[in-house]
């Protein structure tokens, strides 16, 4: 069924981009559709064979089918090509190998028929190049430019490569545009975290959940490029400079602090009580209570991911701590005795 659903998906997004009552818009999005209808009739065919059910009457039908649905598939391919030359743009990296843009925009999850795709490197495969590619040309520019600050490097990278940023920079240039998948849930995915992070201008610190397809398509797409400049470290950089502009620097990174976990872990050896972290599931969320003491001092609920739910009630925490040691939360009723003495 998500073919049929992706190709009504392509006929709505092709007239949308027709100028305004445009009578063209109304042909093309009938086109598709009629043609999603009958790879409908197909899906349904196979799924009434599968149960045991007599399909021979309906045998011709599908055989007569055929055709329209791989020109289904053949219309999503096609209209790839100015998908190439705008995303070609966005990277300031013109292709001498089409083939690998085209693997590193196509998501394994993509139905289409074999013939039609000629893959030498999967999305998967450009995607584990990309991830090391990215590390090795960021390294090599903070080495370059940050040595006197070398405690701080290891933060410094972690920033500028972890899911978070590459999904920042796929969303800001809407690359998940372009992206050939039937991924059903990709899309709100999308829309649940750029409306997340807008409450987060540099970066969350693990308070957002980010979809790893988001941050994929930029490994995946470096990876490509990687291959195409026979592993030019400096062309790779070129891109990646371009695609995560603004990079997280050290005044910046001082901006974002540290990650909860981390200081949260720092901040437990000095207290002679151990803080608890308490994680409860229900139907629909994870509740996170970190409790000192026998007192809960920080909390928080999120639907969709334990790690997010535990940062932020660390969060929540570290900031309730901070507060009483300025005297600014006179609620938060921490007993003297859970510090060490020095």
């Amino acid at each position: 069924m998500s073919t049929t659903f992706a190709a009504i998906a392509t006929g709505v997004e092709a007239a949308a981009d027709l100028p305004p009552n445009s009578d063209d818009e109304l042909v093309k999005m009938k086109e598709y559709v009629s043609r999603a209808i009958l790879l409908l009739q197909m899906e349904l065919n196979h799924e009434q064979k599968f149960l045991g059910h007599d399909t021979s009457d309906v045998a011709a039908d599908d055989e007569a089918a055929e055709p329209e649905v791989h020109k289904i598939c053949a219309i999503r391919i096609s209209n790839a090509v100015d998908d190439f030359t705008a995303v070609e743009a966005v990277l300031g990296y013109t292709f001498k190998n089409k083939a690998l843009l085209e693997e590193a925009l196509t998501h394994t999850s993509f139905r289409a028929p074999r013939e039609l795709v000629d893959a030498k490197f999967t999305f998967k495969d450009l995607e584990f190049l990309g991830d090391k590619a990215i590390s090795n040309a960021v390294t090599r520019h903070h080495l370059l430019r940050n040595r006197s600050m070398s405690s701080s490097l290891t933060r410094l990278h972690s920033l500028n490569v972890d899911n978070e940023k590459l999904a920042r920079a796929a969303l800001a240039h809407r690359l998940h545009r372009f992206l050939r998948h039937e991924v059903p849930s990709f899309q709100g995915d999308v829309d649940d975290f750029a409306e997340e992070i807008a409450g987060y201008p540099l970066h969350s610190n693990g308070q957002v959940c980010t979809p790893k397809l988001l941050s994929d398509i930029v490994e995946s797409l470096i990876g490509a490029v990687s291959i195409d400049c026979n592993d030019d470290l400096e062309q790779v950089w070129q891109v990646f400079q371009r695609l995560a502009d603004p990079l997280i620097s050290p005044e910046t990174m001082a901006m974002i602090g540290e990650q909860p976990m981390t200081e949260f872990n720092e901040l437990n050896p000095r207290l002679r009580v151990k803080a608890k972290i308490i994680a409860q599931k229900s139907s629909k969320s994870w509740t996170v209570k970190v409790v000192l003491a026998g007192e809960t001092i920080g909390s928080a609920t999120y639907g969709r991911s334990k790690d997010v739910a535990t940062n932020r009630a660390i969060k929540s925490a570290l900031d309730t701590i901070r507060g009483k040691i300025a005297g600014q939360h006179p609620r938060a009723k921490l007993p003297s005795q859970v510090w060490r003495k020095k």
